[in-house]
């Protein structure tokens, strides 16, 4: 719009938590914006793999679920029973 104030806000991140939603919202108050616009899209379909294990293992850490077969007890000498148990299966 023509005589519009406009200000940019570059403190952004890929894959943004609450906490960067926040801060933006804090600096949109600051200047008493009266609108705002995003551009971009996130994660595409191809990062779609990347982003969910990201965020599983995110969520596994978080309520401590053990990482890998050495997590749960098994060793490497386990591997071959493991992988005919799972073929047979």
């Amino acid at each position: 719009m023509a005589g519009a104030d406009a200000a940019a806000y570059a403190d952004v991140h890929v894959e943004p938590t609450d906490v960067s939603f926040r801060e933006a919202a804090r600096v949109a108050r600051e200047i008493a914006a009266d609108g705002y616009a995003s551009l971009g899209g996130g994660a595409t379909e191809s990062d779609a793999g990347v982003v969910l294990a990201g965020r599983l293992i995110e969520i596994m850490r978080g309520v401590l679920i053990p990482n890998g077969l050495s997590g749960v007890g098994y060793v490497e000498g386990d591997l071959e029973a493991l992988t005919d148990a799972a073929v047979r299966a």
